[in-house]
Protein backbone atom coordinates (compact mmCIF):
# COMPACT_ATOMS: atom_id res chain seq x y z
CA UNK A 1 0.00 0.00 0.00
CA UNK A 2 2.17 2.86 1.23
CA UNK A 3 5.66 3.44 0.02
CA UNK A 4 7.99 6.37 0.46
CA UNK A 5 8.46 8.00 -2.92
CA UNK A 6 11.14 10.54 -2.02
CA UNK A 7 12.89 11.39 1.21
CA UNK A 8 15.13 14.39 0.96
CA UNK A 9 17.17 16.48 3.33
CA UNK A 10 16.85 20.20 2.87
CA UNK A 11 20.53 20.69 2.07
CA UNK A 12 20.49 18.28 -0.86
CA UNK A 13 17.00 19.11 -2.11
CA UNK A 14 18.29 21.10 -5.08
CA UNK A 15 19.98 17.97 -6.39
CA UNK A 16 16.71 16.08 -6.80
CA UNK A 17 15.63 16.20 -10.42
CA UNK A 18 12.07 15.21 -11.14
CA UNK A 19 11.09 14.71 -14.73
CA UNK A 20 7.32 14.63 -15.03
CA UNK A 21 7.69 12.59 -18.22
CA UNK A 22 9.50 9.82 -16.29
CA UNK A 23 6.72 9.45 -13.73
CA UNK A 24 4.08 6.74 -14.18
CA UNK A 25 1.14 8.39 -15.88
CA UNK A 26 -2.52 8.54 -14.98
CA UNK A 27 -2.45 6.59 -11.75
CA UNK A 28 -5.35 7.82 -9.61
CA UNK A 29 -5.01 7.79 -5.85
CA UNK A 30 -4.16 9.62 -2.65
CA UNK A 31 -0.76 10.89 -1.49
CA UNK A 32 0.57 12.71 1.53
CA UNK A 33 3.60 14.85 2.25
CA UNK A 34 5.22 14.30 5.63
CA UNK A 35 8.05 16.17 7.25
CA UNK A 36 10.38 16.38 10.22
CA UNK A 37 11.92 19.57 11.56
CA UNK A 38 14.71 17.57 13.20
CA UNK A 39 15.98 14.05 12.63
CA UNK A 40 14.69 12.89 16.03
CA UNK A 41 11.12 14.09 15.38
CA UNK A 42 8.34 11.71 14.41
CA UNK A 43 6.94 12.22 10.90
CA UNK A 44 4.16 14.84 10.80
CA UNK A 45 1.63 14.93 7.96
CA UNK A 46 1.87 18.31 6.25
CA UNK A 47 -0.37 17.89 3.21
CA UNK A 48 -2.72 15.34 1.68
CA UNK A 49 -3.93 15.22 -1.89
CA UNK A 50 -6.21 13.15 -4.10
CA UNK A 51 -5.67 13.15 -7.83
CA UNK A 52 -6.41 11.31 -11.05
CA UNK A 53 -2.63 11.44 -11.62
CA UNK A 54 -0.85 11.31 -8.26
CA UNK A 55 2.73 11.07 -9.54
CA UNK A 56 2.30 14.08 -11.80
CA UNK A 57 0.85 16.09 -8.91
CA UNK A 58 3.76 15.09 -6.65
CA UNK A 59 6.26 16.08 -9.34
CA UNK A 60 4.61 19.50 -9.72
CA UNK A 61 4.70 20.01 -5.94
CA UNK A 62 8.41 19.16 -5.89
CA UNK A 63 8.98 21.75 -8.61
CA UNK A 64 7.15 24.33 -6.46
CA UNK A 65 9.57 23.51 -3.64
CA UNK A 66 12.54 24.40 -5.81
CA UNK A 67 11.34 27.88 -6.77
CA UNK A 68 12.43 31.07 -5.10
CA UNK A 69 9.46 33.31 -4.39
CA UNK A 70 9.43 36.67 -2.64
CA UNK A 71 6.17 38.55 -2.17
CA UNK A 72 4.30 40.46 0.57
CA UNK A 73 2.73 38.29 3.25
CA UNK A 74 -0.66 37.34 4.67
CA UNK A 75 -1.86 34.85 7.30
CA UNK A 76 -2.18 31.18 6.30
CA UNK A 77 -5.00 29.39 8.14
CA UNK A 78 -5.49 25.65 7.68
CA UNK A 79 -8.72 23.64 7.44
CA UNK A 80 -8.80 23.21 11.22
CA UNK A 81 -8.86 26.98 11.76
CA UNK A 82 -5.28 27.07 13.05
CA UNK A 83 -3.01 29.95 12.16
CA UNK A 84 0.17 28.38 10.74
CA UNK A 85 2.45 30.79 12.55
CA UNK A 86 5.60 29.15 11.22
CA UNK A 87 4.61 30.77 7.90
CA UNK A 88 5.42 34.28 9.04
CA UNK A 89 8.32 36.60 8.38
CA UNK A 90 10.69 34.82 5.98
CA UNK A 91 8.18 32.07 5.06
CA UNK A 92 5.11 34.26 4.63
CA UNK A 93 2.45 33.61 2.00
CA UNK A 94 1.06 36.22 -0.40
CA UNK A 95 -1.72 36.23 -2.99
CA UNK A 96 0.59 35.93 -6.01
CA UNK A 97 2.14 33.71 -7.18
CA UNK A 98 -0.38 31.20 -5.98
CA UNK A 99 -0.45 30.27 -2.31
CA UNK A 100 0.26 26.68 -3.31
CA UNK A 101 3.50 27.65 -5.05
CA UNK A 102 4.63 29.62 -2.03
CA UNK A 103 3.43 27.04 0.47
CA UNK A 104 5.58 24.25 -0.94
CA UNK A 105 8.62 26.50 -1.05
CA UNK A 106 8.05 27.44 2.61
CA UNK A 107 7.56 23.80 3.60
CA UNK A 108 10.84 22.95 1.96
CA UNK A 109 12.61 25.69 3.93
CA UNK A 110 11.00 24.88 7.30
CA UNK A 111 11.30 21.09 7.39
CA UNK A 112 14.65 19.32 7.51
CA UNK A 113 13.35 16.05 6.02
CA UNK A 114 10.44 15.55 3.66
CA UNK A 115 8.81 12.48 2.12
CA UNK A 116 5.98 12.00 -0.33
CA UNK A 117 4.03 8.85 0.44
CA UNK A 118 1.52 7.16 -1.81
CA UNK A 119 -1.34 6.30 0.53
CA UNK A 120 -3.30 4.32 -2.04
CA UNK A 121 -3.38 4.09 -5.81
CA UNK A 122 -5.55 2.83 -8.64
CA UNK A 123 -8.69 4.27 -7.03
CA UNK A 124 -10.64 5.29 -10.12
CA UNK A 125 -13.68 6.77 -8.37
CA UNK A 126 -13.08 10.44 -7.52
CA UNK A 127 -15.54 10.41 -4.60
CA UNK A 128 -13.58 7.57 -2.95
CA UNK A 129 -10.24 9.35 -3.46
CA UNK A 130 -11.65 12.52 -1.92
CA UNK A 131 -13.08 10.63 1.06
CA UNK A 132 -9.76 8.88 1.71
CA UNK A 133 -7.93 12.21 1.42
CA UNK A 134 -10.23 13.73 4.02
CA UNK A 135 -9.81 10.72 6.31
CA UNK A 136 -6.01 10.91 6.24
CA UNK A 137 -6.13 14.68 6.82
CA UNK A 138 -8.55 14.29 9.73
CA UNK A 139 -6.57 11.43 11.35
CA UNK A 140 -3.29 13.33 11.15
CA UNK A 141 -4.58 16.91 11.32
CA UNK A 142 -2.45 17.54 8.24
CA UNK A 143 -0.74 20.84 9.04
CA UNK A 144 -1.28 22.71 5.76
CA UNK A 145 -4.29 20.86 4.32
CA UNK A 146 -7.34 22.78 3.19
CA UNK A 147 -10.61 21.38 1.92
CA UNK A 148 -11.78 24.21 -0.28
CA UNK A 149 -11.15 27.80 0.77
CA UNK A 150 -9.36 29.03 3.87
CA UNK A 151 -10.96 30.17 7.07
CA UNK A 152 -11.13 33.99 7.10
CA UNK A 153 -9.53 34.12 10.56
CA UNK A 154 -8.07 31.61 13.04
CA UNK A 155 -10.60 29.38 14.78
CA UNK A 156 -10.11 26.26 16.87
CA UNK A 157 -11.74 23.21 15.27
CA UNK A 158 -11.82 20.35 17.77
CA UNK A 159 -11.49 16.74 16.67
CA UNK A 160 -15.03 16.12 17.96
CA UNK A 161 -16.31 18.61 15.38
CA UNK A 162 -14.74 16.73 12.47
CA UNK A 163 -17.40 14.46 11.00
CA UNK A 164 -16.30 11.54 8.86
CA UNK A 165 -18.42 8.75 7.40
CA UNK A 166 -16.05 6.02 6.30
CA UNK A 167 -18.57 3.38 5.24
CA UNK A 168 -18.05 4.28 1.57
CA UNK A 169 -14.29 3.55 1.75
CA UNK A 170 -14.03 1.23 4.76
CA UNK A 171 -12.18 -1.49 2.84
CA UNK A 172 -9.14 0.83 2.54
CA UNK A 173 -9.07 2.18 6.08
CA UNK A 174 -7.56 -0.67 8.16
CA UNK A 175 -4.39 -0.73 6.05
CA UNK A 176 -4.18 3.07 6.08
CA UNK A 177 -4.68 3.12 9.85
CA UNK A 178 -1.95 0.54 10.41
CA UNK A 179 0.50 2.62 8.41
CA UNK A 180 -0.48 5.92 10.05
CA UNK A 181 -0.41 4.55 13.59
CA UNK A 182 3.05 3.03 13.04
CA UNK A 183 4.74 5.89 11.22
CA UNK A 184 2.95 9.24 11.42
CA UNK A 185 1.76 11.52 14.24
CA UNK A 186 -2.00 10.90 14.46
CA UNK A 187 -3.38 13.66 16.65
CA UNK A 188 -6.67 13.98 14.78
CA UNK A 189 -9.80 11.86 14.82
CA UNK A 190 -9.77 8.26 16.06
CA UNK A 191 -9.51 5.42 13.57
CA UNK A 192 -12.77 4.65 11.78
CA UNK A 193 -14.55 1.57 13.07
CA UNK A 194 -17.12 -0.14 10.90
CA UNK A 195 -20.58 -0.43 12.42
CA UNK A 196 -20.90 -4.03 11.14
Amino acid sequence: MSKTLKVCRKLSFEEIDVDINDMPSHIPGVWMLVGKKTESDKWKCLQVGASANIYHEIAVDIEYMKRLVEMPNKDYINQFGELCDELCDEHSISSYPSEQNQLYKAIRDIYEELAFIVVCKNIEEKAKRNRIEKYVAYRTRARFWRNGGPYPKPKIVKNEELVFDGAFVQEYLPEIDNFLDSNIVTDGIQAFRSME
